[in-house]
């Protein structure tokens, strides 16, 4: 399973843009990067480009960032002309469009929207791209234990991958993976996993939303 279509629609909706960058990536960021050493940072998915802005401000650092809807990128080339050739549209479970080596490689949630194989099919590609000792850093891997894993249609891995919601975040993106904690570990086998955190949170308020629990996992893996 691939990249799903629905994300360009999604972003030509002015769905799902954020401008912001995530807090902790800066944080996971911060644990291995040399502020001496030039290196060069890959982003799985790239979307509205909230991580640009911090990677741009950090000396030495080179950002690319690939994501499967050409209508992001297009206009991430528009906000971001010096970085025009460094942005690409492509389907990052098919092809890697750079003749490069990273020193690290993220994603904030684009695991989440492909299947577990696809998952495994993009890591293991992804390892042709990777310095020694690079590092891989994944945010917000939807856990199993989340809401959401229990709503939606299960299209796979023993009903960890889903689509079909009828409403709230994930309507209309198309299929969303929730990870065990099996999953991770079977995913990094052949590597170093460095740190895996679960974020858990309960919603008590509004009524409508008692009870939610979104739960996602962090990790740092030296490829």
């Amino acid at each position: 399973m691939s990249f799903s279509q629905n994300w360009e629609d999604t972003y030509q909706n002015n769905r799902h843009i954020s401008v912001w960058p995530w807090p902790n990536l800066i944080s996971y960021f911060y644990k291995t990067y040399d502020r001496t050493s030039s290196v060069k940072v890959l982003e799985i998915g790239c979307g509205a480009g909230a991580n640009i802005p911090f990677f741009q401000s950090l000396p030495n650092v080179e950002y690319f960032g690939i994501d499967g809807s050409p209508n992001i990128i297009e206009k991430l080339k528009g906000r971001f002309p010096e970085l025009k050739d460094n942005l690409k549209a492509s389907d990052f479970t098919k092809d890697i469009p750079f003749d490069l080596k990273f020193d690290y490689i993220f994603d904030r949630g684009a695991m989440c929207c492909v299947s577990l194989e696809a998952v495994k099919k993009t890591l293991q590609q992804l390892k042709d791209f990777a310095k020694e000792d690079a590092h891989y850093i994944g945010i917000d891997w939807y856990s199993t234990e989340h809401t959401a894993r229990e709503s939606g249609e299960s299209i796979g891995d023993n009903g960890n991958t889903r689509d079909n919601y009828k409403d709230g975040p994930f309507q209309g993106i198309g299929p969303v993976h929730f990870f065990s904690k099996e999953e991770i570990e079977d995913i990094f086998k052949e590597s170093e996993i460095l740190n895996l955190k679960l974020n858990k949170t309960k919603d008590y308020f509004p009524k409508k939303t008692e009870n939610n629990i979104f739960a996602s996992w962090d990790l740092i893996v030296k490829l």
